[in-house]
C-alpha cells in the first residue's frame, strides 16, 4: 500500500504543478512523462493513481510543445486503456488529454494507429 501511496502523491503532485506553465519544461525534462504513462496503462494501479496520471497527462499536453513526449511515451495508447474503466473522473481527463493531443494535425494518424 505504501508503494501505492507514494505512486498516487506523486502523480498527484505533478498534476498539480503542471497547471503552473514553467514547470512543465522542468516535468517533461526531468523524464516523467513515461512514468505518467506507466502509471496509467498499468491496471493492477489504485483508480486514484491511474486518473491523476491522466490529469497530468491532460495538463502537459495542453501545450503543444509537449505533445512529442507524450506521444513518444505511447500516452493516447494508455489513455484508451484507461477509458475502458467505469472511473468517470477518469474518463474525463483521457478526453481532456486526447482532445489536446487531437489539435495537433500530425498526431492523428499515430493516435489512430495507437487504437483510437
Amino acid at each position: 500500500a505504501e508503494d501505492g501511496d507514494k505512486s498516487r502523491f506523486s502523480a498527484l503532485a505533478i498534476a498539480n504543478f503542471s497547471t503552473h506553465s514553467p514547470s512543465l519544461f522542468i516535468i517533461v525534462q526531468s523524464g516523467a512523462v513515461p512514468h505518467l504513462v506507466s502509471l496509467v496503462v498499468k491496471t493492477d494501479n489504485d483508480i486514484e493513481c491511474r486518473r491523476y496520471g491522466a490529469l497530468a497527462l491532460a495538463n502537459i499536453t495542453a501545450c503543444e510543445t509537449f505533445h512529442p513526449p507524450v506521444m513518444e511515451a505511447d500516452g493516447p495508447e494508455a489513455l484508451f486503456v484507461l477509458s475502458n474503466s467505469c472511473d468517470t473522473v477518469s474518463q474525463y481527463y483521457v478526453g481532456c488529454a486526447l482532445a489536446n493531443l487531437s489539435s495537433n494535425v500530425a498526431n492523428h494518424e499515430p493516435i489512430v494507429e495507437m487504437g483510437g
